[in-house]
Order: C-alpha cells, then sequence, then structure tokens
C-alpha cells in the first residue's frame, strides 16, 4: 500500500518545518525565576571567569607573580626613598655662630691684611727681591706666606706658567690645591732643586 504523500520527500519535510513557529531563546527560560538568562558567549571565543576566579589563576601563574613581586620591590624601594629624605629634612643644618658688626669688621680687616701680604710676596717673587726658598721658610714660621698655594708661588715666578707649574709639583710629589705652609722639608727640597734646574736650563737656552 502506498505511503502518505509526499512521505520520503526530503523538499517537502524541509519545507514543513520552516512553516513551524520560531522558538524564542527566552521563552524556553523558566516562568519563575525573574533573573533574565545569561547570553550566550559567541561562537569561537571562551567565556569571561569571574574576578575572583582570574585573580587566583593570575597569582597562580608565573606572569603574575612576576608582577606581583616587582611591584612588592617597586614599593619597598619607594619607602627607602622617602625614609631617607624624611631623615635628611630631619637633620639640623649647621648654623654659624652669630657675630657681632665689631667682630665682622675686624675679620674683614684681617683678610684685607693677608691679601695685601700675600700681593706683596707675589710682587717680589717676580721682580726677583724674593726667593722661592726664602717663601717657604717663611711659610714655615706662620707667616702669611703659609697660605699661599704652591702653585701661586712658582706662576708668579719668572719663565713659570701653568704647564711649568703642573711638571714641577709633580715632580715634587706636591698636590694641586697644596699650600706653602703643608710643604715638608723633602718636598721643599725637591721643589727649590727643581726649580733651579729649570732656571739654569732657560739661562742656557737665552744664550
Amino acid at each position: 500500500m502506498p505511503g502518505a504523500v509526499g512521505a520520503g520527500d526530503p523538499h517537502l519535510e524541509q519545507a514543513m518545518l520552516a512553516q513551524l513557529p520560531p522558538v524564542s531563546y527566552l521563552g524556553r527560560w523558566p516562568r519563575g525565576n525573574s533573573a533574565p538568562p545569561p547570553s550566550p558567549a559567541p561562537a569561537g571565543t571562551a567565556a569571561a571567569a569571574p574576578p575572583a576566579a582570574q585573580g587566583q589563576a593570575s597569582a597562580g601563574s608565573p606572569g603574575g607573580g612576576l608582577a606581583q613581586a616587582g611591584a612588592g620591590g617597586a614599593a619597598t624601594a619607594d619607602e627607602a626613598v622617602q625614609t631617607a629624605e624624611a631623615k635628611q629634612a630631619a637633620r639640623p643644618k649647621p648654623v654659624p655662630p652669630p657675630r657681632s658688626g665689631e667682630q665682622r669688621k675686624a675679620a674683614l680687616d684681617a683678610a684685607r691684611q693677608r691679601n695685601a701680604e700675600l700681593k706683596a710676596l707675589r710682587a717680589g717673587l717676580q721682580s726677583g727681591e724674593l726667593t722661592l726658598a726664602e717663601l717657604l721658610a717663611l711659610a714655615q714660621s706662620g707667616h702669611a706666606a703659609g697660605r699661599m698655594p704652591v702653585r701661586t708661588a712658582l706662576m708668579a715666578l719668572p719663565g713659570i706658567r701653568t704647564a711649568r707649574a703642573s711638571q714641577l709639583m709633580i715632580r715634587a710629589g706636591i698636590g694641586g690645591g697644596c699650600r706653602a705652609g703643608a710643604l715638608s722639608a723633602a718636598q721643599r727640597e725637591l721643589l727649590v732643586s727643581a726649580v733651579g734646574t729649570v732656571r739654569r736650563q732657560s739661562t742656557a737656552g737665552r744664550r
């Protein structure tokens, strides 16, 4: 006996299925639940994890642990810098003792007198009235010559400039900022001998 009309016809079955009313997604949600159903995730993407789960995952992963360790190290460094700055700000700055007007005037007069004496010594070295040995002897006796830098004394001698003065000081083992009153006996002898050698060489060259 032949079957029903259209039975086994795939085209007819597809047409009948297309005529069925569409089923709503919300219609399938239970009516007793007032909260809307979660929206379906797009195809090909993973569902987002809750914040707590994400935090645990990041903490458990190697990269997350390194990030937290780096943040902790930066915070510790900032705290150390702030502590050092606070200690430096709390440290009292040295304040010179107050001086009266007479004391300031006396100090100014003493500085002027010392500068005048040093100027006179340089003039004596330039003119040849004072030798380097005599200057160094005065420097050891508490004279104002003891405050004159050795480089200044050498450059006051005729024919000695910056480069030659540096060479003489290196030969005698004297530092760049050393003063005449701080020289030892051996340094004074070496310096006077080196200056005498330079003067004799320059004199012989002129002849």
